[in-house]
């Protein structure tokens, strides 16, 4: 799949914010209207944020809360988030979704803002066609980024302090930079544009206005708290471990049986040790023990057929499923399976390091990976960045306050850069270090990563020889 370059940034450079996780609970959510007349109640299917597993009722609250329509989605909401908004209109005909979520931007079918009428989506839009606004030339967001305005050191967890040179319109967008008055929703964006959209015309794209303009007429106007949110501990279970309600073995020692091999745990000395067949498999385990597949990949020694035919036939004990849900989702099988026998075991997993070299080599003179062009020099490396990276990134990168939020472990360019042009798992980039002697012992791949960022700073701030001068102090050994 070819990369959307400039959806990619706010990702690269803000990965924690930006990306899809897990975590041990979910969440389930109340909205209400702004007249308090009719509510969404959203429901989770799972424990990854954000997500659409789940589904959403609308209930008219002056009718005795009757039921007025179904969503086949859930509205992921969390405590203390900034990131994701839920409005319902007045007359719970329409129900708006706002989200700064790179996961959505990433996604076909899901955008930022996604509208919804009568249960049914309406329209979705990206955060750049909502704000009208253009990442090439401009620091685009669809929120303003109100933790900008806290003064870090004085601030914790108790009291907020503000920077001293934030004057009062600044200091409103700490809480209102979106918020629905009578059916018409502002969001205030990174530039401080604000964008108003109205409930009741759908049809018509948001307005655009400066916040300098409005914000004598929006100043005495609070964000109302309209959501609730409810914290549900998320069930502590894998697939390999479902049990079967009659036999009441476990799914991985039933599929062991079924094809005589020995299954190694992820814990086990021998998980590293031999080359394991692997399956991966999702679905939802439903209140009756059955389960929903929906997702099921195998390796070629394994039998796929039989083992479906076991899952879609067994029901599973499932009284460790939160009493708030009738069913939920789990994605996770740990463990493969290996030849019983040690020595056919070491022959199967000296036969695929062999292929896993052979690969390798092939990686060596591939110009692109997954649709991705992979550079060969340094200099190839600033000219790609320079295409990818958009206005907002660039400026951050001139000036970046600390280095290792682009080069981390857990996300950032440095991340990308390893993953995508082939560090991690070989290309002819890193061929071209290694034919340097850079790259050629474990633990180097951060390195590589964080040399490309430290030229491309220097790149970005104007020294287009920066590559020229790296490969002279660098020559090939």
């Amino acid at each position: 799949m070819k990369l959307n370059y400039y959806l990619l940034i706010i990702f690269l450079l803000n990965f924690s914010v930006k990306a899809q996780y897990s975590s041990s609970a979910f969440t389930n959510s109340k909205t209400f209207s702004a007249n308090q007349h009719c509510k969404i109640v959203s429901y989770s299917f799972d424990d990854e944020f954000p997500t659409e597993r789940g589904f959403s009722e609308v209930y008219d609250i002056t009718f005795n809360d009757s039921l007025i329509y179904t969503i086949p989605r859930s509205f992921d909401l969390e405590d203390a988030s900034k990131n994701f908004f839920l409005f319902i209109s007045n007359d719970g005909k329409k129900v708006a979704y706002f989200s700064s979520s790179k996961y959505y931007e990433d996604k076909d079918d899901q955008k930022s803002v996604m509208i919804y009428e009568s249960g049914k989506l309406y329209k979705k839009y990206g955060f750049e066609e909502f704000t009208n606004c253009d990442p090439k030339n401009e620091k685009c967001g669809l929120f303003f980024p109100s933790s900008q305005l806290i003064d870090n050191k004085k601030s914790n967890n108790n009291i907020i302090t503000l920077k001293s040179d934030i004057d009062d319109s600044e200091a409103y967008l700490l809480d209102n930079f979106i918020f629905n008055k009578n059916d018409s929703i502002y969001v205030i964006d990174a530039r401080k544009k604000v964008s108003i959209y109205d409930f009741n015309n759908l049809s018509l794209n948001p307005v655009h206005q400066d916040f300098k303009e409005v914000y004598k007429d929006l100043k005495f106007i609070r964000k109302r708290e309209s959501s609730f949110i409810t914290s549900i501990q998320s069930p502590n279970k894998y697939i390999n471990n479902f049990e079967s309600i009659i036999t009441g073995q476990i799914l991985s020692e039933t599929i062991e049986k079924m094809h005589n091999l020995k299954f190694v745990s992820i814990d086990s000395q021998e998980f590293h040790k031999y080359h394991l067949y692997r399956l991966q498999i999702s679905g939802y385990l439903k209140k009756d023990g059955s389960f929903e597949v929906e997702k099921f990949d195998i390796d070629e020694n394994l039998s796929k057929d039989k083992i479906l035919n076991y899952i879609q036939n067994t029901k599973f004990k499932s009284d460790f499923l939160p009493k708030e849900v009738d069913k939920f989702h789990f994605k996770y099988f740990f463990g493969g399976y290996r030849n019983s026998d040690d020595k056919i075991a070491e022959r199967i997993t000296l036969q695929q390091k062999q292929k896993r070299e052979e690969d390798l080599k092939k990686r060596l003179t591939l110009s692109e990976i997954d649709g991705i062009y992979i550079p060969r020099s340094m200099q190839e490396c600033m000219s790609e960045l320079d295409k990818i990276l958009n206005y907002e990134s660039k400026s951050e990168l001139k000036k970046p306050s600390k280095f290792s939020d682009f080069n981390g472990h857990m996300g950032g360019l440095g991340m990308w850069i390893r993953n995508n042009w082939g560090i991690n798992g070989g290309s002819r980039l890193l061929q071209y270090f290694k034919e340097r002697n850079i790259g050629t012992k474990r633990g180097q791949n951060d390195f590589i990563s964080g040399t490309i960022i430290n030229n491309y700073i220097k790149w970005v701030n104007g020294n287009k020889k920066v590559a020229i001068e790296w490969e002279k102090e660098n020559p090939k050994k």
